[in-house]
């Protein structure tokens, strides 16, 4: 699933005329760079949220088409109150079904090597893509997890583990939306929860990544080739 029916706030004012996956990198839109990365890694169907000024990215698959042998589908959400990423997941669940499932945020500039994340086992809710929080964020006071040797995740500042940041993709059960009980929420929290539970892992991705969720972002996004 691609995540892209956020406000896009902290890139305004592009995204007060231009939805957040339609905002442009290196000359094409986020979401031509986002389909096309999931169709090379072999997705075969994919559900997009649509809140904020969500007809324009109708509009756009329906101007340019999918990447071959994608199918998109859409999940609609209220335009003025979108759902957040986990209200957004939870309402497309129906239209995502009962495996597991990739979630992708749409203005993450990064080119994730999704096979590796591999199926998920013995009760795991997640496997997530995180970077290091003091080379992307130069603090470990800025993790969002701890990271151990086993590839489990833990609260921020477990003692003998790796400070890490959610890249904004992985690979999740449905289980996992479920968390929460409530209309509109984040997938944050539910992140939280599944680890608190001992149920949710990670593989780092130690190449290029940048959050274009800021002006700054998008600028350095601009000149950083995958």
């Amino acid at each position: 699933m691609l995540l892209a029916a956020g406000f896009g706030s902290r890139l305004r004012p592009l995204t007060d005329t231009v939805p957040k996956a339609l905002v442009e990198v290196q000359g094409r839109p986020l979401l031509h760079h986002q389909l096309s990365c999931l169709a090379g890694a072999g997705a075969q169907r994919t559900v997009i949220n649509l809140g904020h000024l969500g007809h324009r990215i109708e509009q756009w698959i329906e101007a340019e088409g999918a990447p071959a042998g994608l199918e998109i589908v859409f999940s609609r959400e209220p335009p003025e109150a979108p759902l957040e990423t986990g209200g957004g997941l939870r309402t497309a669940l129906e239209l995502l079904g009962g495996d597991p499932f990739w979630v992708l945020n749409c203005d993450i500039w990064a080119r994730f090597d999704w096979p590796q994340l591999r199926p998920l086992e013995g009760g795991e809710l997640g496997r997530l893509w995180v970077v290091d929080a003091v080379v992307h964020a130069g603090s470990s006071e800025e993790a969002d997890f701890s990271l151990d040797a086993e590839g489990r995740l833990h609260p921020p500042g477990a003692p003998g583990c790796r400070s890490v940041i959610y890249a904004g993709a992985g690979l999740v059960h449905p289980e996992l939306v479920r968390l929460v009980e409530a209309p509109r929420y984040s997938l944050t929290e539910c992140l939280h929860l599944a680890v608190q539970a001992g149920k949710l892992k990670a593989h780092v991705h130690d190449r290029a990544w940048i959050d274009i969720g800021s002006i700054r972002g998008l600028e350095r996004a601009q000149n950083l080739k995958l």
